[in-house]
């Protein structure tokens, strides 16, 4: 079994399909589209090929996850799990199933519980009680109802005969005529939760008819007490007639092949035997009647092609005799575009009726945007480069498919898909920029598989050639240069503007390039001059290697190679204490001297008035009898001047 899980960070609803084959270009369908349940479980051998698209719009995207689920056989000897269905080969076994023994079997019927062991009611008799707790059933009519069911059979009497029932439980009937292998449903009765009726207007007289009353809900299989009558009228004294039809043309000629979509045919009826009546009314498709005599013939219509006939004749004189008949259509013709070889011509502006009646389904396949039953047909656009067109297709029994293609019909490339209606009557649009000339080729068809009719247009922006595309300018138009000045479009697309110089004498204008006497270039200068910028070394600092300059610190120096203004280090006759001979400076002793030639610190020797004594006039000084000075001749005491000064 292989599943896909839907959801993740953005909701996803997801359309699941099944192929197998050998590869991409073989594929055949095997499981159609579902959107629920969203699995597909395979038997037999082969590659297949899971397909999950969005329900929604082309465009949708989520995440998924697929899931492979496999499981061996119960019985791998025959391919087979226990239960499933086979044949016994026992005609009279029914509901015959793989058993755990992996042998096929089937049971027997209890009574009532199939068609051909149907329990028998006759007409107008009481009211008759059957309990359905032994059946084994299985629904086998076209009515939605449950498993476990009784059969009944009763003959038709060519009058009126109502069905009536009641059950124990929520019942159902299904009404049935022809052969129990292969009936036809006549009617599906499930009115109420109690008695359930229903009347065989007109039954066939001799003809079996078959009624499977069961619980109403298909997975429901409840039993119990069915009771069951029949109210048979009087069957009306007169018989009705057998009615054959058969087709023709307009001619009265049979048709045997296919007629156009939009034509119309016509119905023979012929009426035989019957009993009563002297003439019967005919209607086709509830018409106005025609009167028809017994034995007659009369021809009906017309009738739109692809629209089936249902034809009645009841009797004149005695309207319980009628009968009824119904012919299909003959085939509808395939469209002329059909193919895609065939496409039809649509122009800009341009409205065309058409229709998918009749339609094969092309090689194509689903497009990016859709799938569903592409039995298409075709159309052609001549678009021009760089055209805008819009294709629109829209009809109200036509849930339409829309497709653009480039390329030829063997190796078509799809461009765009419209698929975002989900029912009829939606219009489909795609709105396109060609990015070249060339030929488009449209496709569609109707989603479903009944086909339809529909409206498809094309409009246009109008185009507009340039001779420069690129500027949509054409040659000759005004224009501005990138210096502001107006000129022309010229033949390579360029702004051409007329001459005009600055210096007329010369052809040139101010800033042009020019090159001076001396072979050097510059430019036109506002005096028409070749101006030829100096060329320094150092250009940032307009100085050339060796010129003079000053250092950060007001040194005087020259501009080396490197652009630096170079400083030459100063040359001392003392290096070591960078100082030459003669300059000033201090020794240990912090007196102040200048540098000798041993390049030591000299400090001359001081000069004494009193050279012995190595003193100055006016030095302190100590004697024996006490604090004095020098002086230029003596040795004064102080206490003795103070003593002089004080006789003063």
């Amino acid at each position: 079994m292989v599943t896909v899980g839907e959801g993740g960070a953005i909701y996803f609803d997801a359309v699941v399909q099944l192929f197998k084959g050998d590869d991409c270009e073989n594929l055949v369908e095997v499981g159609a589209c579902t959107d629920g349940p969203e699995n597909f479980t395979v038997t037999e051998a082969g590659n297949y090929y899971f397909r999950v698209r969005p329900y929604f719009s082309s465009d949708e995207s989520g995440i998924v996850s697929v899931y492979l689920t496999c499981a061996d056989y119960d019985c791998p000897l025959i391919g087979a799990n226990f239960g499933d269905a086979c044949d016994d080969g026992d005609a009279s076994t029914f509901n015959d199933q793989i058993g755990t023994d992996c042998e096929c079997a089937g049971v027997l019927p209890a009574e009532g519980s199939v068609c051909a062991n149907a329990l028998p009611v006759e007409c107008n008799a009481d009211p008759a009680t059957f309990s359905s707790a032994a059946s084994n059933a299985i629904n086998s009519t076209s009515c939605a109802m449950g498993n476990n069911g009784l059969w009944f059979s009763f003959m038709g009497t060519g009058g009126d005969i109502t069905v009536n029932s009641t059950a124990t439980f929520d019942h159902e009937m299904s009404i049935n005529t022809g052969v129990c292998d292969a009936l036809v449903n006549v009617g599906c009765k499930d009115g109420s939760t109690g008695a359930e009726t229903y009347t065989i207007l007109g039954s066939v007289n001799g003809q079996m008819y078959y009624v499977y009353i069961a619980h109403w809900n298909s997975s429901n299989t409840t039993t119990g007490n069915i009771t069951i009558s029949l109210v048979c009228a009087t069957p009306p004294a007169c018989e009705a007639p057998t009615l054959a039809l058969s087709v023709q043309n307009e001619a009265g000629e049979a048709i045997d092949g296919c007629i156009d979509f939009g034509s119309s045919y016509y119905v023979q009826a012929t009426l035989a035997g019957g009993a009563g009546n002297d003439a019967y009314n005919v209607t086709i498709n509830g018409s106005a009647a025609a009167v028809v005599s017994p034995n007659g013939v009369t021809v009906l219509g017309p009738i739109n092609a692809g629209t089936n006939a249902n034809v009645t004749a009841v009797g004149v004189q005695d309207g319980d005799c009628s009968v009824s008949a119904s012919v299909n259509s003959p085939a509808l013709c395939a469209p002329s575009n059909d193919a895609c070889a065939d496409a039809t011509a649509i122009a800009c502006g341009e409205s065309l009726a058409g229709t998918t009646y009749g339609a094969a389904e092309s090689d194509l396949g689903s497009p990016s945007c859709a799938g569903g039953t592409p039995a298409d047909v075709f159309y052609t656009f001549e678009a021009a480069a760089g055209q805008e067109f819009t294709v629109t297709v829209v009809g109200a029994d036509y849930d339409g498919v829309l497709v653009i293609y480039s390329g030829s019909c063997d190796d078509l490339t799809e461009l765009d898909c419209a698929d975002n209606g989900f029912s009829a009557g939606v219009a489909e649009t795609i709105t396109y920029t060609a990015t070249e000339a060339g030929t488009i080729t449209i496709r569609t068809y109707d989603w479903s598989s009944s086909r339809g009719s529909f409206t498809i247009s094309v409009t246009c922006e109008d185009v507009v050639v340039y001779d420069c595309p690129d500027l949509e300018v054409n040659f000759g138009d005004a224009c501005e240069n990138a210096d502001g000045l107006a000129g022309v479009i010229d033949t390579d697309c360029n702004c051409f503007v007329a001459p005009s110089f600055d210096c007329p004498d010369l052809e040139v204008n101010f800033g042009d390039a020019c090159e001076n006497a001396d072979g050097m270039a510059g430019v036109i200068d506002t005096d028409c001059n070749c101006y030829v910028a100096p060329t320094f070394d150092c250009p940032n600092l307009e100085a050339n290697f060796g010129d003079a300059c000053e250092n950060a610190d007001g040194m005087a120096g020259v501009i080396d190679t490197d652009c630096n203004c170079y400083v030459a280090p100063p040359v001392f006759d003392c290096p070591e204490i960078e100082a030459n001979f003669g300059d000033a400076c201090e020794n240990g002793d912090g007196l102040a001297g200048v540098i000798d030639t041993e390049c030591n610190c000299y400090v001359a020797p001081p000069v004494f008035d009193c050279p012995d004594l190595q003193a100055n006039f006016g030095d302190a000084c100590e004697l024996a009898e006490g604090m004095g000075i020098l002086n230029t001749s003596f040795l004064i005491m102080l206490p003795l001047m103070v003593s002089l000064i004080s006789i003063k």
